[in-house]
């Protein structure tokens, strides 16, 4: 499998979205996930504080 900016994964879409995508990953045990944000400090923050309150 390749790459295409790193949506492979589908980790796009609303915050509800992704938190419910990444729990689909946990299922299946997936235990850790390398995110790449850009812009970096804009797109960290935004899945910080938007995004794993919603993984708890």
């Amino acid at each position: 499998m390749g790459t295409n900016g790193g949506t492979n994964a589908g980790l796009v879409g609303t915050p509800e979205q992704i938190a419910e995508r990444m729990h689909e990953f946990e299922s299946l045990r997936f235990e850790t996930f390398l995110l790449q944000y850009h812009p970096t400090l804009e797109e960290f923050e935004r899945f910080r504080s938007e995004i794993m309150p919603l993984l708890k």
